[in-house]
């Protein structure tokens, strides 16, 4: 499997970036591994960008979530936020969510 950096920016009702997270292959979180077995993933114990970028946000609430992933080339590549990523964003109250699509 490919390993791929994806980086996820939160912002608020303003439009305001408060918040940037990016996935990790040798970070784990409590908050992710709950949505991640919520949605059936046992095997996906590393933090994801989407719920880092909430985590980082701490309190403020996060009104849109821009999901991000460029190629080696330079061309977009597809970012949508995985099953566990949905139910967090979801619990989070996050109202709108865009991603690259490649």
């Amino acid at each position: 499997m490919g390993r791929h950096k994806l980086t996820a920016k939160a912002f608020d009702k303003r439009g305001t970036l408060i918040s940037t997270g990016v996935n990790s292959y040798d970070k784990t979180h409590p908050v992710q591994d709950k949505f991640a077995k919520l949605a059936g993933f046992v095997d996906r114990p590393f933090l994801h960008a989407e719920i880092a970028a909430l985590l980082k946000a701490g309190t403020r609430p996060v009104h849109t979530l821009r999901v991000e992933r460029y190629k080696k080339d330079g061309t977009p590549g597809n970012a949508m936020p995985c099953r566990g990523c949905q139910l967090a964003l979801k619990w989070w109250g996050v109202k709108h969510v865009s991603y690259t699509v490649g």
